[in-house]
């Protein structure tokens, strides 16, 4: 039997804020090909859905990824590495995210109200997950992940540990995907300084796909228990003219608490086995600027 293994390597810059950084592991997605459908997870194989839905991490596909964008914010930083390695009825998979914003500032005002900036400081939030996949049956995949997570907000030192599990299925031209994160209930993440606990927030993702000759249209609605926080995505693939080139489109909407975020992207992913280059471009009122290009290599191996 051959054995492979998939690998999944994410660097990008973006300008955070430290009330994002909570937020970005479980809103923003972890390839260009994600990106482009709409951050959409669970619908193709690959070792980055240790992250997304751990029913998909190594079913299909097996390949070595990397990601990354520019954007001229320089003060933010985030890395996903990702692997995972087909075993004895099923596969395993290990990932770390991390995220780091710089120069965020402490600020204070005159009396005549004028704000300036006190000092700075940096926030670094990690997440380090491993994971397994198994059929149920030909077409249905279950998996489950066992995560550790680490912040340091200035001096502070937070840190705790969850899980998250999905299922996916497939049956004519329907995909299925439904994923649980932190599904531990009381799990806390305590905080070092001062004795503190924050719980982790509840997370819900139902996904479906249908496929007809050469497109697919996908959907998602992802529930975030941070503010009651709801995530609705679309998306589509088109491959008009081959196999092997694939039109990405999808649209994110964010609703927050009654406020409204949107994100639309575009992409192009191009397979010659064994190599995928997918390319997407996203227009978004979720950041301080509002484009963002992100590009990612899969090899497999």
């Amino acid at each position: 039997m051959i054995r492979r293994v998939l690998l999944v390597i994410m660097v990008t810059a973006l300008p955070l804020s430290a009330d994002t950084v909570g937020m970005l592991t479980d809103t923003m997605g972890t390839s260009a090909y994600q990106i482009g459908i709409g951050q959409i997870s669970g619908m193709t194989s690959a070792s980055s859905e240790i992250f997304g839905n751990p029913a998909a991490i190594g079913t299909h596909r097996h390949m070595l990824s990397y990601m990354t964008t520019e954007l001229p914010d320089p003060d933010s930083h985030l890395l996903n590495v990702s692997a995972s390695l087909p075993i004895w009825g099923g596969a395993v998979g290990l990932g770390l995210m991390s995220i780091e914003t710089n120069n965020l500032g402490t600020t204070a005002s005159t009396e005549f109200n004028q704000y300036y900036t006190v000092s700075t400081f940096s926030v670094h939030q990690s997440l380090v997950a491993l994971g397994y996949q198994t059929a149920i049956s030909p077409a249905t995949q279950s998996g489950a992940t066992v995560k550790y997570f680490q912040q340091s907000f200035g001096t502070a030192i937070a840190q705790g540990v969850n899980a998250d599990i999905g299922m996916t299925t497939e049956f004519s031209q329907w995909q299925l995907s439904i994923a649980a994160h932190n599904i531990l209930y009381g799990s806390q993440v305590q905080y070092s300084d001062n004795g503190g606990s924050m719980a982790f927030p509840f997370q819900f993702k139902s996904g479906i796909g249908y496929t007809q000759d050469n497109w697919r249209l996908l959907g998602q609605v992802h529930f975030h228990g941070t503010g009651g926080t709801w995530l609705k995505s679309a998306g589509a693939e088109w491959s008009p003219w081959a196999k092997n080139l694939t039109l990405l489109g999808g649209y994110t909407e964010l609703n927050a608490s009654g406020v409204i975020v949107t994100c639309t992207s575009v992409g192009v992913k191009l397979g010659i086995a064994p190599i995928a280059l997918s390319v997407s471009y996203i227009l978004s009122d979720m950041f301080e600027r509002n484009s963002q290009y992100f590009a990612s290599l899969d090899i497999q191996i």
